[in-house]
């Protein structure tokens, strides 16, 4: 399953304030979980790593990987959520709590989910200086409790959005923590779009092999670097489209395309229709 595909259901939210007395046995959830921390520091043993968690850390765990829920060295507070990926058990609308380690059945896992464009989450994710997503999760936890006219529409967006924020954070700290050079490059795509571009020559003027160059564009964008230029060049096309009368050749000269045939062919996989359709529609729409 792609990630950019998931559609959550929220099956649980709560806050889990705990003191030194809190006291949790390793347990195996069936559906996935996150944890987010709102004051207080604490800790979460996901298999056996160590998470610490202070205050705006988050911890998602998969279904199906044991946890525990660690005794605070003071009082600390979690907002917690029971989720699914995908809408496939909305049946199962009551919390599930999760099962003692010796006991638990794998057959029992609601979801066995591999995400080919985002492996990170196939494991524990944990992200610290997550306090952008305070305002979310406190949303879904009003609109659980409330439970108005579609919540759980609403839910599954927040939490969509909860998501993939926190892949965007994955993603932005591997580019900080790896080669700074992903910067210059993009930068000199969004200068250049006009002109060639390919592996090859962007690594050349930034002295990178050429498999490093789209690697590190998609570790940045989410995408390889030959469709990261192209979506900058439909970029630009379109913007010409919306706000000049140049001919739709010279748009496309102006963008990079090497002809008119490919420009169109490219504008009408991205968009679905052809960029003369595309300016007479939006000229009607004026």
């Amino acid at each position: 399953m792609r990630f950019e595909e998931i559609r959550p259901f929220v099956r649980y939210v709560h806050y889990l304030p705990l003191d030194r007395a809190a006291r949790y046995d390793f347990t195996v959830p069936v559906d996935a979980r996150l944890f987010y921390c709102c004051s207080g520091e604490g800790c979460i043993l996901v298999e056996e790593t160590e998470y610490p968690m202070a205050s705006g850390c988050v911890l998602v765990v998969p279904s199906g990987m044991g946890y525990r829920i660690g005794t605070p060295a003071r009082e600390v507070t979690y907002l917690a959520v029971n989720f699914d990926y995908t809408q496939e058990h909305l049946d199962q609308k009551v919390p599930i709590p999760p099962v003692e380690q010796p006991l638990y059945d794998p057959g029992r896992r609601l979801e066995n989910i591999l995400f080919q464009d985002a492996p990170d989450f196939n494991s524990a994710v944990y992200l610290c200086g997550a306090e952008n997503l305070l305002p979310r999760l406190m949303k879904l936890e009003r609109e659980y409790f409330q439970k108005l006219i579609y919540f759980e529409r609403l839910n599954s967006d927040v939490m969509g959005e909860v998501l993939f924020e926190c892949a965007r954070m994955l993603s932005s700290q591997r580019f900080r923590a790896g080669d700074e050079a992903v910067t210059r490059v993009v930068g000199y795509i969004q200068e250049n779009y006009m002109r060639p571009l390919t592996n090859r020559m962007i690594g050349e003027r930034f002295h990178l092999h050429p498999n490093h160059v789209s690697g590190m564009v998609k570790t940045f964008t989410g995408v390889p670097l030959h469709r990261y230029v192209l979506q900058v060049r439909i970029s630009h096309a379109l913007e010409m489209l919306q706000e000049s009368d140049r001919p739709v050749g010279e748009i496309a000269a102006a963008c990079g395309f090497c002809d008119i045939y490919h420009f169109s062919k490219c504008f009408k996989q991205a968009l679905g229709v052809t960029p003369s359709r595309y300016r007479v529609g939006k000229t009607a729409e004026k």
